[in-house]
């Protein structure tokens, strides 16, 4: 099995050593099998998550767990692991950074709330709006029949 390191880590970011580099790697390659795992999906977050404990990440970079604490909360601190802790249960793991090659995946946050309500009318007003008016008579539709639309601009 092989694992994708994107060589941008190692000049074009601000991650740090190979474990770092190492360990989001780990991170990215698990998170490309989740994004197409609905069952992985947070509905309250808005985006996928894996779960990666620890222990499992100690053994593959050959370091102790207090080791991996510390990387994590590194890639934390610079924005590219969010930890949600749960109760009873290992730790959801989220990377805003992450972006998939396919495009296969489920929606995530940022795709959600940038596309939300994007074509849709607004009700509120602002400066340049050029058909607001105070005059209910003219409240005609332009669709209207001929005889409807000339009843109402004949006031």
């Amino acid at each position: 099995m092989f694992i994708k390191v994107e060589m941008d880590y190692f000049k074009g970011s601000n991650l740090k050593g190979a474990n770092e580099i190492l360990t989001y790697s780990l991170l990215c390659d698990r998170m490309k099998a989740s994004k197409n795992n609905k069952d992985f999906f947070d509905k309250k977050f808005g985006d996928s998550y894996i779960i990666f404990k620890r222990e499992e990440l100690a053994e593959y970079l050959d370091v102790t767990v207090k080791t991996v604490t510390k990387i994590l909360k590194s890639l934390v601190k610079k924005g590219y692991l969010i930890v949600k802790h749960q109760f009873n249960a290992a730790s959801k793991l989220f990377l805003p950074k992450f972006e998939n090659e396919k495009s296969t995946s489920m929606p995530v946050k940022e795709e959600i709330t940038s596309s939300f309500g994007k074509n849709l009318p607004s009700n509120k007003s602002t400066l340049t709006d050029k058909y607001i008016t105070d005059n209910t008579r003219d409240t005609c539709s332009e669709i209207n029949s001929l005889n409807l639309h000339f009843k109402c601009n004949t006031n």
